[in-house]
């Protein structure tokens, strides 16, 4: 499964990191953080919905992804925001 543009593992959090200090750019990194039964409970309910910007997850979608999360380490020095 892929991680589209969530960075969802270290190693391509890593690569974005290297990309912009070689651009001069300060990098930040901001994890957001749900139970999984509060995602799938906000995937159904989006399920459908029009827009733009729409796109589905299934359910075995969204569980591939939190199967393969890694979750940044305390030497990321990612702001963790709680959404539930």
């Amino acid at each position: 499964m892929s991680c589209w543009i969530t960075l969802c593992q270290r190693d391509k959090r890593e690569r974005y990191r290297e990309l912009g200090r070689a651009e001069g750019a300060t990098v930040r990194l901001y994890w957001f953080t749900a139970p999984p039964s509060v995602l799938h409970e906000r995937v159904a309910a989006r399920a459908g919905r029009p827009g733009p910007n729409a796109f589905e997850v299934s359910a075995v979608q969204l569980d591939a992804y939190l199967d393969h999360a890694q979750p940044p380490g305390p030497d990321e020095h990612a702001t963790v925001i709680e959404t539930a």
